[in-house]
């Protein structure tokens, strides 16, 4: 059965599958110990009732009522002080109590040893992750290092741990202890398989991908991190295993496309040793495969077919990208790449623009008081040629003013019609009608002759605001009869 088992673990690859299975072996051992010490209890309880008649109050006719009885006894036995009380007479039942005692504490030792061994298997990784965050967070208070790049960290050295409980991490360690045929076979269904389904890779023969896959090498990356960068010169291909990556313009910030799993990326700074037209970045926590080209070249050494074949590869990808099997991100096209795409580029039109900004200066077309949007900082400073003396009856002494235009006083309108209404009464004139003008000085005296009927000494309110007007020196409404 034990056997069985150690089968059944190599099928999981997950701890906590590992960890359930070896949980239900030890379950169905305890099962069993704990039935064929059941069934010895009860096959010396039945002998001791020929010795021991009194025994016969405890015998129970059903089976089931038995084996439940026998095994309450068991586990109280494993769990507490002892068996229950036996009899002080020297016999059969006596040794058989002793024996079945010594049997359960062996097996409850067992239980709880297994039990310790199982839990501590199976939290070991977390336990020591615990205390390897401990010391890297009391290294980082130390440096004073910044909270982003303490989080960042953590969280990279968590990922890690990770990766190593699920064995990933520690696959060249274990590919040690394996023979070279048996490396290439594994590295064949790993490594080598991301060679085989790119489309530049299959021009070479199987032996030489599954040879070529035994040096690529592992990289873990954390969010954030720059693989590639533009401008600068690479010489490496990359392959996702897990996570993905931004490729993105580092100009224009522009990101072309994310690349998921199984996908790969570089193949231009690999075979043309150019460099990088835009940069890759991981959006995730990403496991890569990559291939140096330093590497490639050596292998190809001891392989002169194959350096023919990566010599017509790289003769004919610098004059059509498409040998390569790159497709443009936004046209799907093997033309030519991303960053050249017509689709990309945007086509300024010079006038439209231009009369947008004329139409957006002049407010869209509505009439601006430049003198009202300039900030007053910026204006001229008031000068006493500015100033100017403005009059009025109330005010003789005047007050200087800003303002270039004079507004018409409402109260003294006022006053003028009801001078009017007082006229009307006095000195009814049939058919002719009186009206408010504002004269100067010199139009008085031309209109008087023509204008006025009554003589000088009949004119009382003429005579009146004339008066007033001397006074205060201002502009006064003059009130005129006009004959019809």
């Amino acid at each position: 059965m034990r056997s069985l088992f150690f089968t059944i673990e190599d099928f999981w690859s997950n701890p906590t599958s590992v960890f359930l299975t070896r949980l239900l072996y030890f379950t169905i051992v305890f099962s069993l110990l704990c039935h064929f010490i059941c069934c010895f209890m009860e096959y010396n309880f039945k002998i001791s009732l020929i010795q021991v008649p009194d025994d016969w109050i405890l015998y129970k006719h059903n089976s089931y009522d038995m084996y439940l009885r026998q095994i309450y006894i068991v586990i109280l036995t494993m769990t507490s002080v002892g068996y229950e009380s036996p009899k002080r007479s020297f016999n059969q039942n006596l040794l058989g109590i002793i024996l079945v005692m010594c049997i359960e504490s062996l097996i409850f030792a067992f239980t709880l040893g297994e039990i310790q061994s199982i839990v501590s298997k199976y939290t070991y990784y977390s336990n020591q992750t615990k205390d390897i965050i401990y010391q890297i967070k009391k290294v980082l208070d130390k440096k004073n290092i910044p909270k982003s790049l303490r989080y960042r960290i953590i969280r990279y050295v968590n990922y890690m741990r990770e990766v190593e409980k699920e064995n990933v991490g520690k696959e060249t360690e274990l590919l040690c202890m394996i023979s070279q045929p048996l490396k290439l076979e594994i590295f064949t269904y790993t490594r080598a398989a991301y060679l085989e389904n790119h489309a530049v890779f299959q021009n070479y023969s199987t032996g030489f991908i599954k040879y070529v896959g035994y040096f690529m090498k592992m990289q873990i990356c954390s969010k954030g991190d720059l693989v590639l960068l533009e401008g600068e010169k690479g010489s490496s291909i990359y392959f996702i295993i897990n996570g993905s990556v931004d490729i993105f313009s580092q100009t224009s910030k522009t990101i072309y496309k994310s690349l998921s799993k199984s996908k790969s990326f570089g193949e231009i700074g690999f075979f043309l040793g150019i460099c990088r037209s835009a940069s890759a970045r991981c959006d995730s926590f990403t496991e890569l495969v990559y291939l140096d080209k330093e590497t490639f070249n050596r292998l190809l050494t001891d392989h002169p077919s194959e350096q023919i074949i990566t010599k017509e590869i790289i003769k004919r990808a610098e004059k059509d990208l498409s040998m390569l099997g790159i497709k443009c991100y936004f046209c799907k096209k093997l033309t030519h790449i991303a960053k050249d795409c017509k689709k990309m580029l945007i086509k300024l039109q010079k006038d439209k623009i231009m009369e947008k900004a004329a139409l957006k200066r002049n407010g869209g077309g509505k009439k601006v008081n430049l003198a009202f949007s300039i900030d007053k900082k910026f204006m001229r400073p008031l000068h006493e040629s500015d100033l100017f003396r403005k009059y009025a009856i109330i005010n003789v002494k005047g007050r200087n003013s800003h303002s270039p235009t004079q507004k018409k006083g409402s109260t003294l309108a006022k006053k003028a019609e009801k001078y009017v209404n007082k006229l009307q009464i006095l000195m009814p004139v049939p058919g002719r009608k009186l009206r408010i003008v504002e004269d100067s000085d010199e139009e008085n005296e031309k209109n008087e002759k023509f204008n006025s009927i009554l003589p000088k000494s009949k004119r009382y309110i003429e005579n009146f605001l004339k008066s007033r007007r001397r006074k205060s020196n201002t502009e006064v409404p003059q009130i005129v009869v006009n004959a019809d």
